[in-house]
């Protein structure tokens, strides 16, 4: 699990909110890795988490032991910084999800590399019939 530990007042949070917002939509599908949220201005936190300051982030293991402390991700401000640490310390084997944004410019790409790939088939015919010439010419 993905804490986010944020307060209204807190300005350094928002950034990092839309950020965990964004994460948590990418990962919904993954039914083992949970996002969530508290605001420290309407919820008290556990002394045992030890949050200093905010925003937070911290990551929960599934193997973590009650009394060991979650890991501190909140030097982490882009949601693909945030990924990565993810997938590096889940206790399970995670995929990274995919990026709505990045298939669609992937699927943009498709027509020319449709084109390119036309191309080299037709160069590669072309040489193939050279060569058979080539060959039909030797002794």
């Amino acid at each position: 699990m993905l804490l986010e530990v944020h307060a209204p007042w807190c300005e350094a949070c928002a950034a990092v909110h839309d950020a965990v917002t964004e994460l948590a939509v990418q990962w919904r599908d993954e039914r083992r890795l949970r996002v969530g949220s508290i605001d420290v201005s309407r919820n008290d936190l556990p002394r045992s988490l030890a949050v200093q300051s905010l925003p937070a982030l911290l990551f929960f293991r599934a193997d973590r032991k009650p009394d060991a402390p979650p890991i501190d991700l909140s030097h982490l401000r882009s949601t693909a910084e945030m990924s990565s640490a993810v997938l590096q310390h889940a206790s399970t084997q995670l995929s990274r999800p995919l990026n709505p944004a990045e298939l669609g410019r992937l699927l943009e790409l498709l027509p020319a590399l449709q084109t390119h790939a036309q191309q080299l088939l037709e160069e590669n015919d072309r040489l193939r019939d050279e060569v058979m010439a080539l060959r039909a010419k030797l002794p």
